[in-house]
């Protein structure tokens, strides 16, 4: 009795296949619905969102037999051709959804069977529907065959929420059901979006699946702005598990190391250590900049010191002399003598650290003297981080102390060029995205606090 109990007064989590790509848990769907509708172009292409209009459609019809809550669960699961399909789950009656049946004009004996759970089939301008009623749940999908994984983990209790991985994420969750959760699988998310990505990048966007397990955000919307706050599940060999505990103090990006037009930012709180017989000089901050130049992505390391006096003399090489310092605008520019010693956290990338400058208490890297004379010319011009307005303005939207930082600024279409062929030719709006910024914290009890912050337009 017990069991039966319990099934029949399902939460929507508790029916979900354990293999989904995303859940939505839209606790406050008015609030998600009024604040996402200039976003939800673009969450289309991210998460397959063009179901939406028949899933709220649909929970418009059974909307004044819902609880008082109204949670509506949106979940996608990728199909045997790894496209997005989208399942909706909300709990409801019998009644509400006979009443349901009876608006959408279907024959209640026009229908399958699985489990003894009948599955009805409804044609609109989008697509067809799936619809039924199980443990006090009305569920409607894209594919039958969700329906139907649907109603078997609700009697193998092999449901998503049951997922002893996600147990921590899911305690977070449900202490706050007044806000909208987005949750993400990145390995799942990572194989649903490479399709989408150009050829030569896929390789570096598939790096992804490895950023953690799960992540859970808040999600809220501005108008053409999106913001995610929460945390993700790290495991042995995730992105964030660098930064276990890697931090006394949060670290600081320099208002000089970089200019107004600068690419993407990459900043790292990880301790690291550059010597030779003479000298050992730790550093604690490392930024990682990308310029974009006439269409050409040159990329700069940044090292900020403690202010030594010796802060070059660590890289120079065993046969420096005078005579081999290139000068442009009064500044030294310096042949590295340390190539190789990419931080461990940059190892997957190709940057090359064959020259340096030094500048107010930092060390540019670059791969060429022409680079490093580019990178000068834009700071005797006063091109820096802080005249990047753009920069500063998604800063107010991120909380001001992390040990990571990623930043990412389109410049005139420069995103299309991530992006396959097919993509851009079905007008894939997100090669428009102005802005994409993420920070994270320390990790505490295996889950990192980040948020993200997106502008589309």
């Amino acid at each position: 009795f017990s069991h039966l109990l319990k099934k029949n007064t399902a939460e929507p989590l508790a029916t979900l296949p354990a293999d989904a790509v995303y859940v939505l848990q839209v606790n406050d769907n008015e609030v998600f619905m009024k604040s996402s509708v200039k976003c939800l172009p673009y969450l289309d292409e991210i998460l397959s969102f063009n179901a939406m209009e028949g899933f709220e459609y649909f929970a418009s019809q059974i909307s004044a037999y819902l609880p008082q809550t109204g949670q509506i669960v949106i979940s996608g699961y990728l199909n045997r051709s790894n496209q997005l399909k989208l399942m909706m789950s909300t709990r409801a009656s019998e009644g509400a959804f006979n009443q349901l049946l009876q608006s959408l004009k279907i024959n209640p004996k026009d229908c399958t069977t699985h489990r003894s759970v009948r599955i009805y089939k409804i044609a609109t301008h989008h697509n067809a529907f799936y619809l039924c009623f199980h443990n006090g749940i009305f569920s409607a999908a894209e594919s039958v065959k969700l329906l139907e994984s649907s109603i078997d983990v609700t009697a193998t209790a092999n449901s998503l929420a049951n997922q002893a991985e996600l147990k921590k994420l899911l305690g977070v969750v449900n202490k706050n059901n007044k806000h909208n959760w987005l949750m993400i699988n990145h390995e799942r998310f990572v194989k649903a979006e490479l399709p989408k990505i150009a050829l030569d990048y896929q390789a570096q966007f598939s790096h992804y699946k490895d950023l953690a397990n799960w992540s859970a955000y808040q999600v809220t919307f501005t108008d053409f702005e999106m913001k995610l706050s929460g945390y993700s599940l790290i495991t042995s060999n995730s992105f964030f598990q660098q930064f276990h505990g890697s931090m006394e103090s949060p670290m600081s990006i320099p208002d000089s190391l970089a200019f107004s037009n600068i690419s993407r930012l990459e900043s790292y709180a990880a301790p690291f250590a550059v010597g030779s017989d003479s000298v050992m000089l730790q550093f604690y901050d490392i930024h990682h900049f990308v310029m974009n130049s006439k269409g050409k992505d040159l990329h700069f390391i940044a090292l900020h010191s403690d202010g030594s006096e010796n802060l070059a003399e660590a890289f120079l090489p065993s046969d420096f002399t005078s005579d081999s310092i290139i000068r442009h605008k009064k500044i030294a520019i310096y042949k590295s003598g340390v190539g190789d010693f990419v931080p461990k956290c940059l190892l997957d990338s190709t940057i090359g650290c064959n020259y340096f400058v030094e500048n107010k208490g930092n060390l540019i890297f670059a791969d060429s003297v022409s680079a490093l004379k580019l990178y000068l010319d834009k700071m005797a011009g006063g091109s820096n981080l802080a005249s990047n307005q753009t920069y500063v303005f998604a800063k107010k939207h991120l909380p001001s102390q992390s040990v990571f930082e990623l930043y990412y600024q389109n410049l005139n279409q420069d995103a299309r060029k991530f992006f396959s062929a097919s993509f851009l030719k079905a007008g894939g709006r997100l090669s428009t995205m102005r802005v994409f910024s993420v920070n994270a914290r320390e990790s505490v009890d295996g889950m990192v606090p980040n948020n993200i912050y997106v502008r589309f337009q």
